[in-house]
């Protein structure tokens, strides 16, 4: 080929790849929740994104809701965000939950059942199994209503002033009998029963968990207690029909220890948390900020993202949701998530549930509730859980 036609192909195959999109590989690996993730193929900026098409409007005194594109290395992502002064009295943060671990509903009719002004989706859950929620749970008027003792337990929490902040909180409790220790709990209400360990389960949990915890299992041995008595034991685990009073579940060494129970035993089942001042505490996947600083992420993986950080110089919570997997919007890795909540002043942050699951809910310029992001799936999924904020509009 003469030298003139060779730089023109140059010239041309140039101008081509500059102008490919070049952010995106094949998706091939698939998230936390299951669900299939693009890489970012690109290097990323280490300082703020360009932001424009900001729109903000207050939804109440000390709330206010705020929306933008972000120009990333990936595509534009859009982002939305509720602010929460937690130190307005009228204003506070909950976890809204169905009547039962395993009763899942959307971000819109659990911000509408608790009577709240906006909300977004909470905690990762068993989404191929049993829908319940993978770690620990406080609401304000139930108190402690699931959790594992160990794994998933870097949580949101809020003590009875309404401070917010992120750290671990770990489920204790055990089986007592004659004052003294016959069995460690190892959680409550949780959707997996671990190798030799026993897990608490109350009405709060929904239909008798038996196999669908356990997985494949050698020994196994399901209890029933009602008005701390031990009513009924057996080694062959049955699912179905309503948890009435409470039910011990164990595997391996979690069943033998069980088998020590009789029926007509009298015992005493006590459990609680790490961290006796929380009145509310939601858990995630991974922490995103400590101190103002990044935490170790390598996750190349855009998604969808819902996450929450706490401004502790001023006292707000915010409650940050992007946008994922569609032109519009190419979603962010947990990198990025983190270093947007930092730009937006938080000290502490922590990714909750995203994917599919990111929503949130709030009402529009005319008060009109509503979701205000783009879900994944084209509609809200729904979910085990929800943090949502209540105030006087």
């Amino acid at each position: 080929m003469p030298l003139l036609g060779r730089r023109c192909l140059v010239v041309v195959l140039a101008g081509l790849l500059l102008a490919a999109p070049p952010a995106y590989a094949a998706p091939d690996r698939h998230s936390s929740d299951g669900e299939r993730g693009v890489r970012l193929t690109v290097p990323d900026r280490p300082g703020p994104a360009e932001r424009s098409v900001q729109r903000s409007w207050r939804l109440a005194p000390g709330v206010g809701y705020r929306e933008w594109t972000a120009s990333m290395p990936q595509g534009p992502v859009r982002m939305h965000l509720l602010g929460v002064d937690l130190t307005q009295p009228d204003v506070s943060v909950d976890l809204a939950a169905g009547p039962t671990a395993t009763r899942r509903s959307t971000v819109s009719r659990l911000v509408s059942r608790a009577g709240a002004l906006a909300g977004v989706n909470g905690d990762f859950f068993d989404l191929g199994r049993t829908g319940a929620p993978l770690g620990l749970g406080i609401e304000r008027e139930r108190g402690l209503v699931h959790g594992p003792r160990v794994g998933w337990n870097t949580c949101l929490r809020l003590d009875d002033a309404g401070r917010a902040r992120v750290g671990t909180v770990r489920v204790r409790g055990g089986v007592s009998r004659d004052g003294r220790r016959v069995v460690d709990l190892d959680g409550l209400n949780a959707p997996v029963v671990r190798p030799g360990k026993v897990v608490l389960y109350t009405p709060a949990w929904g239909r008798r968990p038996g196999a669908r915890v356990l997985g494949d299992v050698d020994r196994a041995r399901q209890v029933g207690l009602v008005d701390g008595v031990v009513r009924w034991s057996t080694t062959e685990p049955r699912s179905g029909g309503p948890v009435r009073g409470q039910v011990l579940l164990g595997r391996g060494r979690g069943a033998d220890a069980l088998g020590r129970l009789r029926v007509g035993d009298r015992v005493r089942v006590a459990t609680t948390t790490s961290d006796r001042t929380s009145r509310v505490g939601v858990c995630g996947s991974v922490r995103l900020l400590r101190g103002g600083e990044l935490a170790r992420l390598d996750d190349p993986w855009l998604h969808p993202r819902t996450a929450v950080g706490v401004d502790r110089d001023t006292g707000r919570l915010l409650l940050l949701v992007a946008d994922g997997r569609s032109r519009r919007s190419a979603g962010l890795t947990l990198r990025q998530l983190a270093r947007e909540l930092r730009a937006l002043g938080a000290d502490e942050a922590l990714n909750l549930d995203g994917g599919g699951s990111s929503a949130l809910v709030a009402p529009d310029r005319l008060g009109r509730a509503g979701v205000r992001n783009r879900p994944s799936d084209g509609a809200e999924r729904r979910v085990p859980n929800a943090l949502v904020v209540h105030a006087v509009p």
